[in-house]
C-alpha cells in the first residue's frame, strides 16, 4: 500500500501547490523483499510527473533504515527532521522533472 496526497488534500503537511506527498508506504512482511515496495515508489512517482508535480515529500522514523535506503536509491534526499507524538522523522524530498 502506498499513498499518494495531492497538495489540495487537508492530509497534506508539507506540500506546496505543485507539489504532492507519499503517505504510508506499507508492504505486509510475507510480501517484502520481492521488489514490491520498490514499484509503488516507482508507481508514485510517474503518477506524480504525469500531474505536473514539481516535488514528491515524504517522511519515515529514524528507525526505518530500510525505508530510508529505498526512498535514498530513487534520489530522494533527507533534508531535515522533526518530531511529531514523541517519535522522531526524517523529512526526505524528490525534484521531478515532467519531461
Amino acid at each position: 500500500m502506498l499513498i499518494l496526497v495531492p497538495p489540495s488534500s487537508s492530509a497534506c503537511r508539507f506540500a506546496k501547490e505543485d507539489e504532492a506527498e507519499i503517505h504510508l508506504l506499507g508492504v505486509k512482511p510475507v510480501y517484502r523483499r520481492q521488489g514490491l515496495g520498490r514499484a509503488l515508489v516507482q508507481k508514485a512517482i510517474n503518477q506524480s510527473k504525469l500531474s505536473s508535480y514539481t516535488k514528491l515529500i515524504l517522511w519515515t522514523r529514524h528507525i526505518m533504515k530500510p525505508a530510508q535506503s529505498l526512498y535514498e536509491e530513487f534520489g530522494f534526499t533527507h533534508v531535515g527532521n522533526f518530531v511529531s507524538n514523541g517519535h522522531d522523522f526524517r523529512l526526505y524530498e524528490l525534484a521531478l522533472s515532467t519531461q
